[in-house]
């Protein structure tokens, strides 16, 4: 994860320096979004791959199981989230290590804005008081009319 930060840092602050040229910051984009991928998928099916060869090759390749970090697929979108944001020019480049391991944390709290985050809960609100408004007319009918389902 240490080598991940470092990378990460450095990647952020090279997209940055190269703003100005709109091509060479976008290949540093995807160059790391590649390597984070690959990361990703490394830790993730790094047994079920070699399982799958093992399965279908006459050589057995021996490998012991890596255990996964904790939270690395957040961690992995979290990361991209920012390197996409200092891309596109929406936040500063984090200059200080130190700054940018700790906004990692804080960086989940962008997922949802707080408008977003509203608007979703008054379509449930509504959803559900309209499911609210239908099972109770369905009940309430069931109620004055029992033998409805058999005239039908």
């Amino acid at each position: 994860m240490l080598l991940s930060i470092l990378f990460n840092y450095f990647s952020g602050l090279d997209i940055a320096r190269n703003l100005t040229d709109r091509r060479l910051a976008k290949r540093s984009l995807i160059f790391n979004i590649v390597v984070n991928i690959a990361i990703l998928g490394f830790f993730k099916y790094e047994g079920f791959v070699l399982d799958s060869l093992n399965a279908v090759l006459p050589v057995h390749i021996t490998y012991h199981p890596l255990a996964l970090p904790i939270g690395i697929s957040f961690y992995t979108f979290q990361i991209l989230s920012y390197i996409i944001d200092v891309y596109r020019g929406n936040v500063k480049v984090q200059k200080n290590i130190l700054n940018f391991a700790g906004i990692l944390k804080l960086q989940s709290v962008r997922i949802m804005y707080q408008e977003n985050l509203y608007n979703t809960f008054k379509k449930a609100a509504a959803f559900f008081f309209i499911f609210f408004q239908k099972r109770m007319s369905s009940d309430m009918s069931a109620y004055f009319y029992p033998d409805i389902d058999s005239q039908l």
